[in-house]
This record gives C-alpha cells, sequence and structure tokens, in this order.
C-alpha cells in the first residue's frame, strides 16, 4: 500500500515472509505512530488483496456507501474490489498489513470471497493475539497460521493463470482466445472470475490498461 509508505506521521516496519509464502506475500508491514491529527487514505486494491491485523485505535473504511470498523485486536479482508478505499486512522494507529500479490489472497481466504462482497470482510472466529514483549513470536505465529489456512482453490481452470495473461498482455485481450485458453465457457469464465477476483474480465482487464497508461 504505497500511500500508507509516504505518510511521514506514520512509523513502518516491515518483517520478512517465510520462504514458503513468498510466492504468494509480500513482507509484512506493521504501521505505528500517535497521529497528530486524523488522517484519510485513499487506495485501490485491484491490483493486490489485504489482510489487516488492528492492534490498536479503531480503523475504519469507506467503501461505496458502507462504512465498516475494525476494532482492536480484529482483523479483515480487502480484496480485489473496482471502488475506491478509504481508510480513516485517528489517534494511536498501530497495525500489521499483509499484502497478498494479485489475487492469491483467495488461497488463503476463498471463504470471504464472493460475488456479494464488496471487498471488505471480518475474520470470525480467528484471533490475532498480540503482545510487544513477544513480537517475534507473534510473527512466527502469523507465518504458521497462514501456512495450516493454505489450501489450494478447486476451479474448472486457473484463474491465476488467466490473471497472470491479463496482465503480461497489459489488459489488451480477444475474448475468444480467452474462452480457449481455458477451454470453458463465457457464461463459467465470467463466473468464476467474479467469484475469485471480484469483478469481471472486462473490468479487470480495463484497469490493468488505465495503469499501463498512467506509468507512461
Amino acid at each position: 500500500m504505497q500511500a500508507l509508505e509516504k505518510e511521514d506521521v506514520l512509523k513502518l516496519k516491515e518483517y520478512k515472509t517465510h520462504k514458503k509464502l513468498k510466492k504468494y506475500l509480500e513482507p509484512y508491514q506493521e504501521y505505528s505512530s500517535t497521529l497528530k491529527k486524523s488522517l484519510i487514505i485513499n487506495f485501490f486494491s485491484y491490483e493486490v488483496s489485504f489482510l489487516i491485523i488492528n492492534k490498536g485505535s479503531d480503523i475504519v473504511f469507506d467503501i461505496q456507501e458502507e462504512r465498516k470498523t475494525l476494532k482492536k485486536n480484529q482483523s479483515c479482508v480487502l480484496f480485489s474490489s473496482s471502488e475506491k478505499i478509504k481508510m480513516s486512522l485517528e489517534n494511536k494507529v498501530d497495525f500489521i498489513l499483509l499484502e497478498f500479490k494479485a489475487v492469491k489472497l483467495a488461497y488463503f481466504f476463498n471463504e470471504y470471497i464472493d460475488e456479494n462482497n464488496i471487498g471488505f470482510s471480518h475474520i470470525r472466529g480467528e484471533s490475532f493475539f498480540y503482545t510487544k514483549e513477544d513480537n517475534e513470536n507473534f510473527i512466527k505465529n502469523l507465518d504458521s497460521f497462514l501456512l495450516n489456512k493454505f489450501e489450494v482453490i478447486k476451479t474448472p481452470f486457473s484463474i491465476i493463470n488467466l490473471v497472470s495473461y491479463l496482465e503480461e498482455n497489459k489488459g489488451v485481450y480477444d475474448i475468444e482466445s480467452l474462452l480457449l485458453l481455458v477451454n470453458v465457457s463465457r457464461r463459467v469464465l465470467d463466473k468464476a472470475f467474479r467469484l475469485y477476483v471480484g469483478m469481471s474480465v472486462k473490468t479487470y482487464a480495463s484497469l490493468i490498461k488505465k495503469k499501463h497508461e498512467y506509468k507512461k
């Protein structure tokens, strides 16, 4: 989440990801600071997915017209969404952010990702307890939790490979070629892609195009 790293009011610390998780995760980011004033950060999550573990004051998220609050010791999943997400921080900031590459969050938390969700889901029944005296073990426990949570998604074709194909081609594609590539009907393709990415193939491809146009 590049926007957070640019904010000088936040102190950032990075933890190396377990070697077995590097394929799916960036290094963990921990943000900790006492804010001089409220901070609002706008970001998109269509390229990546996030798991946020809150250890401090409430974090408020606004997605479309919905407002969600993440309280202390709660965690949430923010997955691919075409909508802008507003993150509001106040007082003492203390949270860990895990950034999953592309849509690979679905390998760990696919039960929270469906086409009826906007992009925010509390993780129920899973708690991440933290003490500053035991920070190193907390990170190890988090690694263990993710390694145990991992399961391969059972889909009629590989959504991840299709996402990679769209990214490599900068969002340019021919629907007939895609259907031949995945060997399923368009209806099945659209349904599965929405299920695990949170949007249609067309929308995802257009977002990738915009990203490359912006870089020029």
